[in-house]
């Protein structure tokens, strides 16, 4: 059985789109997207978040920064991480209703750690449910390795059900929306060079941060935080490395392979996500 070997926080993070009845160029939109809106969203100021984001600082500054890897199109490395089926991805979330302990199988003795209510980030504590066993679930932590597991026990969280799934294509540089199995929205995306590049696997949505700075802000006016962290950078600009999906200053860099890990889309985009999609969304990355 997987187990995680840390449980810790922190975030890593081709054309320049214009505003057309809402949808980014480039971006395609097959219905007016319905729905309530997603979970609150935690307001921070840019200054703490370059603290706390190795996505301010290494994935979503604009393409002359420094620390920036030039952009590049060429195919990404071959990976070694599964690739889910989008339908056999598990849709059923766990809230936790406070701290909650992880235990490497079901009736064990010991948690190997416990959880707290809330994220680093002020986000409540949600988990991907992979699968439920009695009164016990097995669900994706939020921690490195990628794609760790754990069992939590029932009584300790509450259980939703999303009707959300995106998957981003790193071979064709594009993310895909789908609710209730229809597709509902594509548009194209930045993700990692091939030095930092973007890890293939099942994910979920973490954390939904707001920048004060809007548009302007290194990684737009918002981030939304993933279970994901890069497997080649273990910390950054104070993070651990967290992958976000994101806005991003430099629209240009959208379709390129151009952050170092994390997720880009136009702002427009993000903006539009950030509204629909409650925390717990699965996020599937492809090659």
């Amino acid at each position: 059985m997987d187990t995680n070997r840390s449980t810790g926080h922190g975030m890593v993070s081709g054309h320049r789109t214009r505003h057309e009845t809402g949808t980014a160029v480039g971006a395609r939109r097959t219905e007016h997207l319905p729905g309530p809106r997603g979970a609150a969203t935690r307001w921070i100021p840019t200054a703490m978040l370059t603290l706390l984001f190795l996505l301010v600082s290494g994935c979503g500054g604009s393409a002359t920064s420094p620390a920036d890897p030039p952009p590049s199109t060429t195919a990404p490395p071959a990976r070694t991480a599964a690739d889910p089926d989008p339908a056999e991805v598990p849709s059923l979330v766990a809230r936790a209703r406070g701290p909650v302990a992880v235990f490497v199988e079901p009736n064990a003795a010991e948690p190997m750690d416990v959880l707290e209510a809330t994220t680093v980030y002020g986000s409540p504590r949600v988990l991907l449910v992979k699968q439920t066993v009695g009164d016990w679930h097995q669900v994706l932590l939020p921690g490195r390795p990628n794609g760790s597991t754990a069992w939590i026990q029932a009584s300790e969280v509450t259980l939703n059900r999303v009707v959300h799934l995106i998957e981003v294509s790193l071979g064709a540089l594009t993310l895909t929306l789908y609710e209730d199995g229809r597709e509902i929205l594509t548009t194209p995306v930045a993700v990692g060079t091939e030095a930092n590049p973007t890890p293939v696997g099942l994910y979920y949505i973490t954390d939904k941060v707001q920048s004060a700075a809007g548009d302007d802000s290194a990684y737009g006016p918002f981030a939304l935080g993933l279970s994901a962290h890069s497997e080649t950078l273990t910390e950054f600009a104070g993070g651990e490395g967290q992958i976000a999906l994101q806005g991003t200053i430099d629209e240009s860099s959208i379709g390129t392979r151009a952050s170092h890990g994390s997720i880009r889309v136009p702002n427009e985009v993000i903006v539009h996500l950030a509204e629909i999609l409650p925390l717990g969304v699965p996020v599937v990355v492809v090659p």
